[in-house]
């Protein structure tokens, strides 16, 4: 991808592997000669590959390590990459108000999701009464 031909590669998306986890895979993809925009997540679904995950790569989340695979009800994740801590909401929304915040290593279980608002994956947390965004969350072995 960074090594196309400058006119050759104008106009072309550009993917790079980044690794399978449970029939998943993974891919960053963006415009050729460029910085990735997009995580892609894949899987196959009734013998055929069907995206399962996208996110947007933005200033806030280019940071975090890992890899943001397909989360599920019941998977048990780590917070990581938030810096000050991931705000837990009271509802799915970046409108609704703070009730908690979880530092980065705490270990969650996920309970219900996910729900699309703002842009983001939400995720319901297991015991709290309250919403986090799934760009913080990782599986625990996931997290390089």
């Amino acid at each position: 991808c960074t090594q196309a031909q400058t006119g050759a590669a104008a106009g072309k998306l550009c993917s790079t592997a980044k690794g399978e986890r449970e029939g998943q895979r993974a891919y960053i993809l963006g415009p050729a000669l460029s910085e990735p925009t997009h995580w892609l997540i894949v899987g196959q679904q009734n013998g055929a590959w069907q995206i399962l995950r996208t996110v947007t790569i933005t200033a806030d989340n280019r940071g975090v390590p890992g890899t943001p695979w397909a989360l599920a009800s019941g998977a048990q994740v780590v917070v990581i990459g938030t810096g000050t801590g991931l705000n837990v909401r009271e509802g799915p929304a970046l409108g609704q108000k703070a009730v908690d915040s979880l530092a980065d290593g705490t270990k969650i279980k996920l309970s219900a999701g996910p729900v699309i608002a703002d842009g983001l994956e939400w995720w319901q947390v297991d015991g709290r009464s309250g919403w986090v965004s799934a760009d913080y969350l990782r599986y625990p072995d996931a997290t390089q």
